[in-house]
């Protein structure tokens, strides 16, 4: 396993590509769940290349999208299921967290 300071597979461009995709999708398209299906392949990819930083950028999103999409089971259930991903995703669900109190 890497150290949580080498990344593994950069995923900083794909995420920076998706992130505003997915965002539109959810929003200006009204397809949450679509969104938050295809963030959550993109977390996933984030945490098997152990890219950290790519991957709380993935997890802040989908808390944003759910939330001002006024999807709020949805929000819930989605820190559920970040709060159980091993290892990174501790960071992950408090960087997700933090949105609230920016």
């Amino acid at each position: 396993m890497a150290s949580k300071d080498k990344i593994q597979e950069d995923q900083s461009e794909l995420v920076d590509a998706e992130i505003p995709k997915w965002t539109d999708v959810a929003l200006k398209e009204k397809r949450l769940q679509e969104a938050i299906d295809g963030l959550f392949v993109l977390e996933k990819k984030c945490r098997n290349g152990e890219d950290y930083l790519s991957g709380s950028k993935v997890a802040t999103c989908l808390v944003k999208i759910c939330f001002e999409a006024k999807g709020y089971e949805k929000l819930k259930s989605s820190l559920q299921i970040l709060s159980k991903r091993r290892g990174q995703v501790r960071n992950n669900a408090r960087y997700s967290s933090e949105f609230f109190f920016e």
